[in-house]
């Protein structure tokens, strides 16, 4: 070294140092023995790993056996700790280069100890507020993060280096989007935010937390990235906590944006003053305006109070006008819940009406008193429980509540639990043990045994707060009286026992819960039973094609009537019909009935209606018998007279092989005519019930009919005319339908066959959607009165022996069945029926 870079090197302010490759310094600056104490001499006769902290001294070996090895090595930015003579030790960061040939390493020395210190005090502030940090490395992508955010994830440091995305990995798909959104918009624009997002940490655990990002600008560029993270599970457990006391209360709420000046009120609230829900205008004026003037400026004093952060919470006194024109006292509590840079804009809060406690005190008491009557009012207890010491204590409703005085409540564990039923003592205690050991939600009921020996139904609602290693300290929470409650469920349940319909309830997953006493009754099966079915331990229904359907069903839950035949214990069949009501917790309920006997009535009512049907088919063709004689006749004459008039040629030896073949030929015409008269004949007296529905013109129908039934008009001089669009094909039960039909065309004749000028007209129109065929007659109509019977059965306008009355009522049900309808149009000057047949079934 020079002259002039000796100088140089002993006056630097630097700590600079040179070290051989034994492990000695060789050269060191002045400045080192400021740091640590030691005179320069000392300095360069210890081995300098004499000095390094123990819990430094391998990652410092390790460090400078790379100096040492092949080829010439470089660091920046190595930190290890060096004892001071004190024995104190210092934090120096080291930025060297080594030199091979002169085996020498060349060294720059920081002391960074009061860095360390502060960044050891941040370390122990995030330890204390249990919020962690996060730095990005904008050019890799990388994350740091602090020790407590490594604690709030689960994560190892040691081993689990995250990169961006894997951080948000650790929110849910909802949550998700909402933070890329936000961190996009941070590094691209510096936006910062200030997010409360559902959190599920590396084994597992749901909780919640709380971001918050910022960024470091310069020139409209994003330089530095990061934040906090805090997680706020149990902060949210407390609000709940507000929030079921709220529900089981008597409030109303408030929630205000102060940076929109919006207000959102609840339904409570706005019967507190008598608003209607639907109309009410979400802002401050509304509040604004029904507050009472002289309490307003007091009001808005304690706002601003709390808003400036002179108050810990708000709480006003002030009258507000109801809509009908009376004054209502509201006890006006309120919190700041959300800030933004120090800022509040978020204030909620809640009203509660105290204008009887007001009446009460005569404008005397203290704000206190009155809570303490509002409290009352609501009927609800409140109750803290410290685990540790096993203190129990109770608000003035929770002594109501389980009818004890305070001079005889001891305030601990053991005296609630003599309170408890014996039967319930040891439900209650397992909840309990759940909700502190497995972090399980206490939520259960129980019954308490008063000092008249009367039984109060109790239900229990509450939380556990746990220090910050998990450990459960209190147990806080709420109970209220359900006597009544439990004593409508119990007459639900007698009814569901006693009721004549089969009940069942499922879970979600369709397994069997409950069936009531006349399921077993109908089928025979029991509870135990009805659980191995989804095992198919036992063969519930005929089929196992109905099985499925039945499952389907049962899962969709459709809002209807659908019908199964089911298997009875005893291995008879059980025709039933169910329906399903999906519960908001997934619960199914099925609801069935045995239809048996109403299957047995309705084939019964079959038979007999096919017996009526026949009955009238046979008094119909009865009413015709002598028009039909003369059809048949006519065509008999006929075919007599030409056999006749051959035999007399073939007797007189006159063969003209023209003639016979004109008289053969009107023979046979006339013998076809008798055919379909037979035909016809035939048809209308078989049963056709169950006849398939098939396509079939209406032509075809009306053809038939009017060969039965044309020569009787002929004859008795009634005119019967037929228009219309009768190539429509329809589907239907052929001879069913022609039974209609014909007995139209019957009623329409006998009605007007003693009339001057009788005439029945036969239309139909097809529309596109339906067929609709008219039979209208020449008669004058029918009255009211008789209009309104005339399509019940065993009614008939004809003289006794001349109709049954069936006719019509069968030809109604006849037309129902094919999807249609038969009705009378009053509206027409004459006589007219209708059909309605729809094209499309």
């Amino acid at each position: 070294m020079t002259r002039f870079g000796a100088e140089f090197f002993r006056h630097s302010p630097e700590m600079l140092c040179v070290a051989d490759f034994n492990g000695h310094f060789v050269e060191l600056s002045t400045p080192w023995t400021e740091t640590l104490g030691y005179s320069i001499e000392e300095l360069l006769q210890l081995p300098f790993f004499d000095l390094v902290h123990p819990n430094d001294i391998q990652k410092t070996k390790d460090e400078y056996y790379k100096f040492v090895g092949g080829e010439d090595y470089k660091t920046t930015n190595f930190i290890n700790r060096f004892r001071h003579k004190n024995g104190h030790y210092r934090w120096l960061q080291w930025s060297a280069s080594s030199d091979k040939n002169e085996k020498k390493i060349f060294c720059i020395v920081r002391d960074v100890t009061e860095e360390r210190r502060e960044i050891n005090v941040l370390l122990e502030a995030q330890e204390v507020t249990q919020v962690g940090s996060w730095e990005i490395d904008l050019s890799t992508g990388d994350l740091f993060w602090s020790k407590m955010t490594h604690k709030i994830h689960e994560t190892d440091p040691l081993t689990y280096h995250p990169k961006l995305e894997d951080g948000i990995n650790f929110f849910n798909f909802e949550a998700r989007d909402i933070l890329e959104g936000k961190i996009k918009s941070l590094m691209e624009n510096g936006n910062s935010y200030d997010l409360e997002l559902p959190f599920i940490t590396a084994k597992g655990k749901k909780t919640w937390v709380r971001c918050v990002g910022r960024a470091s600008m310069y020139d409209n560029v994003v330089l530095r990235a990061y934040g906090t993270i805090e997680d706020i599970g149990l902060k949210r457990k407390e609000k709940s906590l507000y929030e079921l006391i709220i529900e089981n209360g008597n409030y109303g709420t408030w929630d205000w944006d102060l940076e929109t000046n919006q207000v959102h009120f609840n339904d409570r609230w706005c019967s507190l003053v008598g608003l209607d829900v639907t109309k009410v205008k979400h802002d401050l004026a509304t509040w604004d305006a029904l507050a009472h003037p002289d309490d307003k400026i007091i009001a808005y004093r304690d706002i601003e109070d709390h808003l400036n952060g002179k108050t810990p919470y708000y709480r006003n006194v002030h009258r507000m006008k109801h809509a009908d024109g009376h004054w209502v006292w509201i006890l006006d509590q309120g919190k700041v819940v959300e800030t933004r840079d120090g800022k509040p804009v978020r204030f909620s809060g809640t009203h509660t009406d105290i204008t009887y406690v007001k009446e009460l005190e005569n404008e005397r008491g203290l704000l206190n008193d009155r809570f303490k009557l509002v409290l009352a009012a609501i009927k609800f207890g409140v109750w803290e429980w410290n685990i540790k010491t096993n203190a129990l204590a109770w608000d003035e409703s929770m002594y109501e509540l389980f009818d004890v005085s305070p001079n005889d409540f001891s305030g601990d564990y053991t005296a609630w639990e003599k309170t408890v039923h014996p039967d319930d003592k040891e439900l209650v205690a397992a909840a309990l043990q759940a909700s502190i050991v497995d972090g399980i939600d206490f939520d259960t009921s129980f019954r308490i045994v008063l000092k008249n020996g009367h039984i109060r139904h109790i239900a229990a609602k509450g939380y556990v707060e746990r220090d910050s290693n998990g450990k459960a300290l209190r147990f806080s929470g709420i109970n209220w009286d359900i006597t009544k409650n439990v004593e409508q469920e119990r007459i639900f349940e007698t009814i569901l026992n006693n009721i004549p319909i089969m009940i069942t309830f499922y879970n979600h997953k369709g397994d069997v819960e409950w069936i009531n006493p006349h399921w077993s009754e109908v089928l025979g099966w029991t509870l135990d039973d009805m659980k191995k079915v989804r095992d198919m331990a036992i063969n519930l229904f005929a089929t196992e094609r109905e099985q499925q359907e039945a499952i389907q069903f049962m899962m969709e839950a459709p809002p209807e009537w659908r019908e199964f035949t089911l298997v009875k214990k005893n291995g008879e069949l059980a025709h039933t019909t169910w329906t399903n009501v999906r519960l908001e917790d997934g619960q199914i309920i099925g609801i069935g009935q045995d239809i048996g006997e109403k299957r047995m009535q309705e084939e019964l009512i079959k038979d007999q209606q096919a017996r009526m049907i026949s009955s009238a088919k046979l008094s119909s063709l009865g009413e015709m018998a002598s028009g039909i004689a003369h059809e048949i006749n006519n065509p008999l004459a006929i075919i007599k007279g030409k056999a006749y008039q051959i035999l007399k040629r073939l007797e007189n030896g006159e063969v003209n092989v023209d003639f016979l073949s004109r008289e053969i030929s009107k023979i046979e015409q006339n013998s076809l005519r008798i055919v379909k008269i037979i035909k016809g004949l035939r048809t209308f007296s078989r049963h056709g019930e169950a006849d398939p529905f098939k396509a079939v013109a209406f032509k075809s129908i009306l053809d038939d009919v009017l060969e039965l039934c044309y020569e009787r008009f002929k004859y008795q001089g009634v005119e019967l005319k037929v228009s219309g669009d009768l190539s429509t094909e329809i589907r239907c039960q052929e001879t069913q339908l022609a039974q209609v039909v014909l007995n139209l065309i019957n009623n329409a004749h006998d009605a007007v066959v003693d009339t001057p000028r009788p005439w029945v007209h036969v239309h139909a129109d097809n529309d596109g959607e339906a067929l609709r065929i008219t039979v209208t007659d020449s008669g004058p109509g029918i009255s009211e009165e008789i209009a309104q019977k005339i399509m019940q059965p065993f009614f008939t306008t004809k003289e006794v022996g001349m109709g049954t009355g069936l006719g019509l009522s069968i030809s109604k049900g006849i037309v129902e069945i094919h999807g249609g309808r038969l009705f009378l149009d009053r509206n027409c000057p004459n006589t007219r029926f209708i059909i309605d047949l729809p094209l499309k079934k």
